[in-house]
């Protein structure tokens, strides 16, 4: 099959990669304009456009796909289907009809659960054990189209949005490849979703990270995970911003008679700080306001925390 293929970050390139080395033929790679990225903000391509431009694909880059005159230069190709990762964008249904076979699109969860932008980061925080990836047509309402196929993954313990979304970018590439040829051949059954069964994961902001100690252990110890790599879970200390990069729940002894946010023992290794439910969360990474990362135990003897100590 002759295939347009739209994908932008890092997840996107396994999926490529794989449908480059399968008989079906990509006709063109659009993804997203490069764009200013990291502290120094420096103009950085995207991870899609790389790897296209090493595989010798040609590359476009729209500021828009909404546009009349994008639409026509996409069926100009002729595609057979289109095939969309995470590009970024939500697609006009113009667009979508170009290609005779029509569009496909792999989803990082198993849908109906976790529609929406930041699918990998909320199952982590809601305490998942599974999750997968689906194919699945693409249709007007975001992540709704019927299911083609599903692959499940177990989620670690110490997984992170972007350990997690490693593995599913690597289990989601063949069962991508492998949707492609049932389509090709008529042996695909799409079926509709439980709309009953829906559950959301919308784009994440930067105010998801603040912790509030209030909240019970275990759940702030998962929005270290889950906000890893962006926005990071973070409080304050002496007016600064703290990131919390790696923590574990615990339970302390009259943690529950102790403010949440205050500072319960310093220890070699850790802090442990008093949480709501009478939880407790024993830190040992963080990353203090423009300064690297550290151990939670430099950071306490640097700044002379102790017992009694208030966080947040």
């Amino acid at each position: 099959m002759k295939i347009v293929y739209m994908g932008s970050p890092e997840f996107a390139v396994p999926s490529l990669q794989e449908i480059a080395r399968s008989d079906h033929e990509i006709a063109v790679v659009i993804t997203q304009p490069d764009r200013p990225s990291g502290r120094s903000l420096r103009v950085q391509p995207p991870a899609v456009k790389v790897a296209a431009q090493e595989l010798g694909l040609p590359v476009l880059q729209p500021e828009t796909t909404k546009s009349a005159e994008f639409v026509a230069q996409m069926a100009a190709y002729k595609p057979d289907l289109l095939v969309v990762v995470a590009y970024g964008e939500i697609l006009r249904t113009n667009l979508l009809e170009i290609s005779p076979a029509g569009s496909v699109n792999l989803h990082a969860s198993l849908l109906p659960r976790y529609r929406g932008a930041a699918p990998i980061a909320w199952a982590i925080l809601k305490g998942e054990r599974e999750t997968g990836v689906t194919t699945m047509g693409i249709v007007k309402a975001m992540d709704a189209g019927p299911v083609f196929l599903q692959q499940q993954c177990p989620i670690d313990p110490d997984d992170t949005t972007a350990t997690l979304s490693r593995k599913l970018a690597r289990i989601g590439a063949p069962l991508l490849v492998q949707t492609i040829e049932r389509i090709e051949s008529g042996s695909i059954i799409p079926a509709a979703q439980d709309e009953t069964m829906v559950t959301l994961a919308p784009k994440l902001k930067k105010e998801d990270g603040l912790i509030d100690w209030n909240r019970e252990s275990a759940y702030i110890a998962r929005m270290t995970r889950a906000f890893d790599p962006w926005p990071g879970a973070f409080t304050q200390f002496e007016g600064k911003i703290l990131k919390i990069l790696q923590a574990n729940p615990s339970q302390t002894p009259g943690a529950a008679e102790i403010s949440p946010g205050t500072c319960l023992q310093v220890s070699r290794t850790s802090l442990l700080i008093a949480c709501g439910e009478g939880s407790s969360l024993e830190i040992l990474r963080v990353q203090p306001e423009n300064r690297a990362a550290m151990t939670a135990a430099d950071f306490a003897h640097g700044h002379q925390i102790k017992s009694g100590s208030k966080l947040g």
